[in-house]
Protein backbone atom coordinates (compact mmCIF):
# COMPACT_ATOMS: atom_id res chain seq x y z
CA UNK A 1 0.00 0.00 0.00
CA UNK A 2 1.07 3.53 -0.97
CA UNK A 3 1.47 6.16 1.39
CA UNK A 4 0.06 9.48 0.17
CA UNK A 5 1.37 13.16 1.92
CA UNK A 6 -1.39 14.96 3.75
CA UNK A 7 -1.89 18.30 1.43
CA UNK A 8 -2.78 21.18 4.33
CA UNK A 9 -6.30 22.54 3.96
CA UNK A 10 -4.81 25.97 2.98
CA UNK A 11 -2.59 25.23 0.60
CA UNK A 12 -5.54 23.50 -1.70
CA UNK A 13 -6.55 24.79 -4.94
CA UNK A 14 -9.84 26.81 -4.45
CA UNK A 15 -12.26 24.95 -6.33
CA UNK A 16 -11.02 21.74 -4.47
CA UNK A 17 -11.54 23.01 -0.83
CA UNK A 18 -14.32 20.68 1.02
CA UNK A 19 -18.00 22.60 1.56
CA UNK A 20 -18.37 23.91 5.10
CA UNK A 21 -21.56 23.15 6.92
CA UNK A 22 -23.45 26.58 8.12
CA UNK A 23 -23.86 25.39 11.95
CA UNK A 24 -27.67 25.42 13.52
CA UNK A 25 -26.43 28.39 15.55
CA UNK A 26 -25.63 30.75 12.74
CA UNK A 27 -29.17 30.03 10.98
CA UNK A 28 -31.09 30.83 13.75
CA UNK A 29 -28.83 33.69 14.86
CA UNK A 30 -29.38 34.46 10.21
CA UNK A 31 -33.57 34.44 10.86
CA UNK A 32 -33.40 35.97 14.09
CA UNK A 33 -32.05 39.15 12.49
CA UNK A 34 -34.37 38.95 9.57
CA UNK A 35 -37.16 38.84 11.41
CA UNK A 36 -35.94 41.83 13.83
CA UNK A 37 -34.97 44.26 10.81
CA UNK A 38 -38.76 43.88 9.52
CA UNK A 39 -39.86 44.22 13.53
CA UNK A 40 -38.03 47.38 12.60
CA UNK A 41 -39.58 48.25 9.37
CA UNK A 42 -42.68 47.60 10.53
CA UNK A 43 -42.69 50.06 13.43
CA UNK A 44 -41.19 52.66 11.22
CA UNK A 45 -44.08 52.55 8.72
CA UNK A 46 -46.87 52.26 11.60
CA UNK A 47 -45.84 54.68 14.18
CA UNK A 48 -46.83 57.73 13.78
CA UNK A 49 -44.68 58.99 16.59
CA UNK A 50 -40.99 57.47 14.94
CA UNK A 51 -38.86 54.95 16.13
CA UNK A 52 -37.13 57.27 18.61
CA UNK A 53 -40.64 57.74 20.24
CA UNK A 54 -41.62 54.51 19.90
CA UNK A 55 -42.46 54.37 24.14
CA UNK A 56 -45.28 57.07 23.03
CA UNK A 57 -46.43 54.49 20.73
CA UNK A 58 -46.74 52.23 22.91
CA UNK A 59 -48.59 54.05 25.37
CA UNK A 60 -51.48 55.40 22.79
CA UNK A 61 -52.07 52.09 21.66
CA UNK A 62 -52.60 50.54 25.48
CA UNK A 63 -54.91 53.70 25.79
CA UNK A 64 -57.27 52.50 22.81
CA UNK A 65 -57.11 49.15 24.35
CA UNK A 66 -57.99 50.15 27.91
CA UNK A 67 -60.43 52.36 26.40
CA UNK A 68 -61.71 49.57 24.12
CA UNK A 69 -62.21 46.52 26.61
CA UNK A 70 -63.18 49.12 29.80
CA UNK A 71 -65.13 51.74 28.87
CA UNK A 72 -69.33 51.35 29.76
CA UNK A 73 -70.12 51.12 26.78
CA UNK A 74 -69.27 50.21 23.13
CA UNK A 75 -66.96 51.86 21.29
CA UNK A 76 -67.01 53.06 17.70
CA UNK A 77 -63.37 51.88 16.69
CA UNK A 78 -64.09 53.07 13.64
CA UNK A 79 -63.88 56.84 15.08
CA UNK A 80 -60.69 56.41 16.73
CA UNK A 81 -58.47 57.61 14.02
CA UNK A 82 -60.80 61.03 14.11
CA UNK A 83 -60.61 61.42 17.58
CA UNK A 84 -56.69 61.15 17.49
CA UNK A 85 -56.35 63.45 14.62
CA UNK A 86 -58.67 66.26 16.15
CA UNK A 87 -56.78 65.92 19.17
CA UNK A 88 -53.45 66.53 17.34
CA UNK A 89 -55.12 69.46 15.14
CA UNK A 90 -56.48 71.24 18.82
CA UNK A 91 -53.79 71.35 20.80
CA UNK A 92 -50.81 72.78 21.57
CA UNK A 93 -51.57 74.71 18.03
CA UNK A 94 -53.36 77.68 17.10
CA UNK A 95 -57.20 78.00 16.96
CA UNK A 96 -57.74 78.05 13.06
CA UNK A 97 -55.71 74.32 12.58
CA UNK A 98 -58.36 71.74 12.75
CA UNK A 99 -59.70 68.15 11.77
CA UNK A 100 -63.43 68.18 10.23
CA UNK A 101 -64.64 65.15 10.31
CA UNK A 102 -66.85 63.70 6.69
CA UNK A 103 -70.28 64.82 8.21
CA UNK A 104 -69.29 68.40 8.63
CA UNK A 105 -67.45 68.95 5.96
CA UNK A 106 -69.89 70.36 3.43
CA UNK A 107 -71.20 72.86 5.79
CA UNK A 108 -67.31 73.32 6.53
CA UNK A 109 -67.11 74.61 2.35
CA UNK A 110 -70.28 76.47 2.31
CA UNK A 111 -68.69 78.56 5.38
CA UNK A 112 -65.34 79.57 2.97
CA UNK A 113 -67.24 79.69 -0.28
CA UNK A 114 -69.67 83.20 -0.85
CA UNK A 115 -72.59 81.75 -2.04
CA UNK A 116 -76.54 81.21 -0.82
CA UNK A 117 -77.12 79.19 2.48
CA UNK A 118 -79.43 79.11 4.81
CA UNK A 119 -78.66 80.16 8.72
CA UNK A 120 -77.54 82.92 10.77
CA UNK A 121 -75.02 84.49 9.43
CA UNK A 122 -71.77 83.91 12.25
CA UNK A 123 -68.10 83.30 11.63
CA UNK A 124 -67.09 81.74 14.41
CA UNK A 125 -63.79 80.47 15.86
CA UNK A 126 -62.32 78.97 18.96
CA UNK A 127 -61.15 81.14 21.66
CA UNK A 128 -58.20 78.54 22.44
CA UNK A 129 -57.50 80.92 25.81
CA UNK A 130 -60.54 79.90 27.50
CA UNK A 131 -61.80 76.78 24.83
CA UNK A 132 -64.74 78.66 24.33
CA UNK A 133 -66.68 79.43 20.75
CA UNK A 134 -66.47 83.18 19.60
CA UNK A 135 -67.85 85.50 17.07
CA UNK A 136 -65.33 86.74 14.35
CA UNK A 137 -68.05 89.01 12.44
CA UNK A 138 -71.58 89.06 11.98
CA UNK A 139 -72.21 89.09 8.43
CA UNK A 140 -74.10 92.72 7.83
CA UNK A 141 -77.83 92.48 7.07
CA UNK A 142 -78.09 89.02 8.62
CA UNK A 143 -80.47 87.30 11.15
CA UNK A 144 -77.29 87.17 13.40
CA UNK A 145 -76.16 90.52 12.68
CA UNK A 146 -79.86 92.00 13.29
CA UNK A 147 -80.47 90.20 16.62
CA UNK A 148 -77.68 92.20 18.19
CA UNK A 149 -74.41 89.70 17.88
CA UNK A 150 -71.21 91.12 17.52
CA UNK A 151 -67.63 90.28 17.53
CA UNK A 152 -66.01 89.29 20.57
CA UNK A 153 -69.48 87.59 22.19
CA UNK A 154 -69.76 84.06 22.84
CA UNK A 155 -71.77 81.02 22.10
CA UNK A 156 -72.48 78.92 25.07
CA UNK A 157 -75.09 77.01 23.92
CA UNK A 158 -76.95 75.77 20.67
CA UNK A 159 -80.59 75.06 21.49
CA UNK A 160 -79.46 74.07 25.10
CA UNK A 161 -76.65 71.95 24.01
CA UNK A 162 -73.62 72.92 25.31
CA UNK A 163 -70.30 73.68 23.08
CA UNK A 164 -66.85 74.05 23.90
CA UNK A 165 -64.37 76.07 21.49
CA UNK A 166 -62.80 72.95 19.98
CA UNK A 167 -66.75 71.87 18.72
CA UNK A 168 -67.30 74.74 17.31
CA UNK A 169 -67.76 73.23 13.47
CA UNK A 170 -70.40 71.06 15.36
CA UNK A 171 -72.17 74.11 16.73
CA UNK A 172 -72.00 75.72 13.12
CA UNK A 173 -73.78 73.02 11.51
CA UNK A 174 -76.27 73.19 14.02
CA UNK A 175 -77.06 76.75 13.55
CA UNK A 176 -77.65 76.28 10.14
CA UNK A 177 -80.88 75.07 9.01
CA UNK A 178 -84.19 75.07 6.89
CA UNK A 179 -85.38 78.75 6.47
CA UNK A 180 -88.08 79.54 8.62
CA UNK A 181 -87.04 77.34 11.16
CA UNK A 182 -85.45 78.90 14.68
CA UNK A 183 -82.71 78.60 16.67
CA UNK A 184 -82.06 80.03 20.51
CA UNK A 185 -77.89 80.81 20.95
CA UNK A 186 -76.88 81.32 24.64
CA UNK A 187 -74.44 84.22 24.43
CA UNK A 188 -72.50 85.64 26.65
CA UNK A 189 -71.97 89.42 25.48
CA UNK A 190 -68.93 90.56 25.38
CA UNK A 191 -69.63 94.57 26.36
CA UNK A 192 -71.49 93.32 29.09
CA UNK A 193 -70.17 90.07 30.44
CA UNK A 194 -74.14 88.86 30.87
CA UNK A 195 -75.48 85.53 29.31
CA UNK A 196 -78.89 86.29 27.33
CA UNK A 197 -80.85 83.82 25.34
CA UNK A 198 -81.25 85.01 21.47
CA UNK A 199 -83.86 83.22 19.76
CA UNK A 200 -83.13 83.92 15.81
CA UNK A 201 -85.09 82.83 12.36
CA UNK A 202 -82.92 81.34 10.19
CA UNK A 203 -83.18 82.43 6.35
CA UNK A 204 -81.96 82.00 2.99
CA UNK A 205 -78.62 84.31 3.36
CA UNK A 206 -77.52 85.55 -0.03
CA UNK A 207 -73.68 86.91 0.57
CA UNK A 208 -73.42 90.10 -2.19
CA UNK A 209 -69.40 90.39 -1.61
CA UNK A 210 -69.69 94.08 -2.61
CA UNK A 211 -72.14 96.83 -2.27
CA UNK A 212 -71.71 100.78 -3.10
CA UNK A 213 -73.47 104.01 -3.83
CA UNK A 214 -72.40 107.45 -4.06
CA UNK A 215 -72.61 109.77 -1.34
CA UNK A 216 -72.89 113.68 -0.87
CA UNK A 217 -69.91 115.60 -2.77
CA UNK A 218 -68.73 112.86 -4.87
CA UNK A 219 -67.86 110.43 -2.37
CA UNK A 220 -67.83 107.23 -3.95
CA UNK A 221 -68.85 104.43 -1.21
CA UNK A 222 -67.84 100.26 -1.11
CA UNK A 223 -68.81 98.12 1.14
CA UNK A 224 -66.87 94.36 1.07
CA UNK A 225 -68.47 92.02 3.14
CA UNK A 226 -66.20 89.68 2.54
CA UNK A 227 -63.56 87.75 0.04
CA UNK A 228 -65.15 85.34 -2.35
CA UNK A 229 -64.14 83.72 -5.13
CA UNK A 230 -65.24 86.91 -8.10
CA UNK A 231 -64.95 89.78 -5.38
CA UNK A 232 -61.92 91.43 -6.90
CA UNK A 233 -64.28 91.35 -10.18
CA UNK A 234 -67.31 92.88 -8.18
CA UNK A 235 -65.58 95.25 -6.96
CA UNK A 236 -64.16 96.54 -9.99
CA UNK A 237 -67.41 96.83 -11.42
CA UNK A 238 -68.79 99.11 -8.65
CA UNK A 239 -65.53 100.91 -8.72
CA UNK A 240 -65.61 101.75 -12.43
CA UNK A 241 -69.46 102.49 -12.10
CA UNK A 242 -68.58 105.27 -9.55
CA UNK A 243 -65.93 106.28 -11.25
CA UNK A 244 -67.85 107.13 -14.35
CA UNK A 245 -70.66 109.01 -12.26
CA UNK A 246 -67.62 111.57 -10.80
CA UNK A 247 -66.02 109.95 -8.01
CA UNK A 248 -63.76 112.03 -6.45
CA UNK A 249 -62.76 110.15 -3.42
CA UNK A 250 -63.70 107.10 -2.11
CA UNK A 251 -64.85 105.48 1.31
CA UNK A 252 -64.36 101.42 1.86
CA UNK A 253 -66.12 99.56 4.34
CA UNK A 254 -64.65 96.52 5.58
CA UNK A 255 -66.20 96.71 8.67
CA UNK A 256 -67.26 92.96 10.00
CA UNK A 257 -64.94 91.94 6.91
CA UNK A 258 -63.95 88.39 8.91
CA UNK A 259 -61.78 87.62 5.10
CA UNK A 260 -62.10 85.04 2.91
CA UNK A 261 -59.57 84.55 -0.10
CA UNK A 262 -56.54 85.88 -0.29
CA UNK A 263 -55.75 86.63 -3.41
CA UNK A 264 -59.29 88.33 -4.16
CA UNK A 265 -57.79 90.93 -1.46
CA UNK A 266 -54.24 91.25 -3.39
CA UNK A 267 -56.08 91.91 -6.89
CA UNK A 268 -58.36 94.90 -4.67
CA UNK A 269 -54.74 95.96 -3.23
CA UNK A 270 -53.09 95.62 -7.21
CA UNK A 271 -55.37 98.24 -8.19
CA UNK A 272 -54.19 100.94 -6.16
CA UNK A 273 -50.19 99.97 -5.50
CA UNK A 274 -47.62 100.79 -8.35
CA UNK A 275 -45.21 97.68 -8.21
CA UNK A 276 -43.87 96.72 -4.48
CA UNK A 277 -44.89 94.27 -2.59
CA UNK A 278 -48.39 93.95 -1.02
CA UNK A 279 -47.96 91.02 1.32
CA UNK A 280 -45.23 88.57 2.31
CA UNK A 281 -45.53 85.46 3.86
CA UNK A 282 -43.04 83.34 6.14
CA UNK A 283 -43.16 79.38 6.70
CA UNK A 284 -41.75 77.28 8.27
CA UNK A 285 -37.61 77.46 8.70
CA UNK A 286 -38.23 81.04 7.36
CA UNK A 287 -39.45 80.25 4.08
CA UNK A 288 -40.74 83.39 2.65
CA UNK A 289 -43.41 84.13 -0.43
CA UNK A 290 -44.05 87.46 -1.89
CA UNK A 291 -47.09 89.36 -3.60
CA UNK A 292 -45.96 91.85 -6.00
CA UNK A 293 -48.20 94.29 -7.67
CA UNK A 294 -48.05 95.09 -11.35
CA UNK A 295 -47.63 97.95 -12.96
CA UNK A 296 -49.83 100.91 -13.16
CA UNK A 297 -52.17 102.09 -10.37
CA UNK A 298 -55.65 104.03 -10.25
CA UNK A 299 -55.37 106.84 -7.67
CA UNK A 300 -58.13 108.15 -5.30
CA UNK A 301 -58.20 109.50 -1.96
CA UNK A 302 -59.41 106.59 0.36
CA UNK A 303 -60.60 106.28 3.62
CA UNK A 304 -61.11 103.06 4.92
CA UNK A 305 -63.76 101.85 8.15
CA UNK A 306 -62.29 99.01 10.20
CA UNK A 307 -63.48 97.35 13.77
CA UNK A 308 -62.74 94.06 15.41
CA UNK A 309 -64.76 92.40 13.08
CA UNK A 310 -62.08 93.53 10.43
CA UNK A 311 -60.03 90.63 9.98
CA UNK A 312 -57.87 87.99 7.62
CA UNK A 313 -57.97 89.05 3.73
CA UNK A 314 -59.41 92.46 4.94
CA UNK A 315 -56.06 93.37 7.23
CA UNK A 316 -54.07 92.19 4.30
CA UNK A 317 -55.71 94.92 2.06
CA UNK A 318 -55.84 97.85 5.04
CA UNK A 319 -51.92 96.62 5.55
CA UNK A 320 -50.94 96.96 2.29
CA UNK A 321 -52.91 100.83 1.34
CA UNK A 322 -51.19 101.87 4.55
CA UNK A 323 -47.92 101.31 4.24
CA UNK A 324 -47.89 103.20 0.54
CA UNK A 325 -49.92 105.41 2.26
CA UNK A 326 -52.90 105.13 0.02
CA UNK A 327 -55.25 105.23 2.79
CA UNK A 328 -56.30 106.89 6.15
CA UNK A 329 -58.01 104.49 8.90
CA UNK A 330 -61.18 105.32 10.44
CA UNK A 331 -63.18 102.95 13.43
CA UNK A 332 -60.96 100.74 15.82
CA UNK A 333 -58.02 98.02 15.87
CA UNK A 334 -59.15 95.45 13.80
CA UNK A 335 -59.09 91.46 14.92
CA UNK A 336 -55.59 90.35 14.47
CA UNK A 337 -55.67 87.39 12.30
CA UNK A 338 -52.29 87.13 10.10
CA UNK A 339 -51.80 83.66 9.57
CA UNK A 340 -53.20 81.65 6.38
CA UNK A 341 -54.37 77.83 6.30
CA UNK A 342 -54.38 75.34 3.36
CA UNK A 343 -57.42 72.65 3.88
CA UNK A 344 -56.36 69.05 2.46
CA UNK A 345 -59.16 66.55 2.15
CA UNK A 346 -59.09 62.87 2.79
CA UNK A 347 -60.41 60.16 1.18
CA UNK A 348 -63.46 59.65 3.22
CA UNK A 349 -64.14 63.28 3.26
CA UNK A 350 -63.03 64.77 6.24
CA UNK A 351 -60.35 67.50 6.20
CA UNK A 352 -57.51 69.26 7.88
CA UNK A 353 -57.02 72.32 7.78
CA UNK A 354 -53.69 73.58 9.11
CA UNK A 355 -51.91 77.01 9.57
CA UNK A 356 -48.82 76.74 6.87
CA UNK A 357 -47.63 80.65 6.82
CA UNK A 358 -47.52 83.98 8.64
CA UNK A 359 -48.20 86.82 6.64
CA UNK A 360 -46.90 90.37 7.25
CA UNK A 361 -47.03 93.64 5.39
CA UNK A 362 -44.96 95.21 3.04
CA UNK A 363 -42.95 97.16 5.61
CA UNK A 364 -42.89 93.46 7.45
CA UNK A 365 -45.62 94.60 10.32
CA UNK A 366 -47.13 91.72 11.80
CA UNK A 367 -50.69 91.98 12.72
CA UNK A 368 -51.60 88.05 14.16
CA UNK A 369 -52.90 88.45 17.28
CA UNK A 370 -52.38 92.46 17.16
CA UNK A 371 -54.24 93.97 14.48
CA UNK A 372 -54.48 97.24 12.63
CA UNK A 373 -54.56 100.26 14.75
CA UNK A 374 -57.23 102.92 13.39
CA UNK A 375 -55.31 106.27 12.44
CA UNK A 376 -58.60 108.11 13.65
CA UNK A 377 -59.95 105.95 16.52
CA UNK A 378 -63.77 105.97 16.41
CA UNK A 379 -65.33 103.38 18.33
CA UNK A 380 -69.12 104.27 17.58
CA UNK A 381 -69.74 102.49 14.70
CA UNK A 382 -73.00 105.16 14.19
CA UNK A 383 -70.53 108.52 13.39
CA UNK A 384 -67.31 106.29 11.80
CA UNK A 385 -68.98 107.33 8.93
CA UNK A 386 -69.71 110.58 9.37
CA UNK A 387 -66.22 110.74 10.64
CA UNK A 388 -64.72 109.41 7.32
CA UNK A 389 -66.75 112.13 5.44
CA UNK A 390 -65.88 115.15 7.40
CA UNK A 391 -61.68 113.77 6.90
CA UNK A 392 -62.35 114.15 3.29
CA UNK A 393 -64.43 117.26 3.12
CA UNK A 394 -61.95 118.70 4.94
CA UNK A 395 -58.71 117.59 2.68
CA UNK A 396 -56.75 115.88 5.15
CA UNK A 397 -56.89 112.75 3.39
CA UNK A 398 -53.46 111.22 1.46
CA UNK A 399 -54.19 111.60 -2.09
CA UNK A 400 -50.74 109.89 -3.27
Amino acid sequence: MEDFNVIPENNMPENEKPEKKEGRFYRILKYISVFLVGVIFGIVIINPFGIKNFGDFLKFRTAINILKNNYYQEIDEDSFADFAITGVAMTPLDPFTEYIPAEYAEDFMLGINAGDYEGVGLTITNNMTDNTIEIVAATVDSPAYEAGLRTGDKILKVDGVAYTGDKYSEAADNMRGVAGTKVTLTVRKADSGKEEDVTIERRSITIETVKGEMLEDNIGYIQITQFGENTAREFVTFFNDLAHKGMESLILDLRDNAGGYMSEAIAIADMFIDNGTIVYTQGRGGRERYYDATEGKTKVPMVILQNKGTASASEILIGALKDYDLAETVGITTYGKGVTQTPITFRDGSILKFTDSMYLTPKGTKIHGIGIDADFVVEEEELQLKKAIELIKKGEVLSE
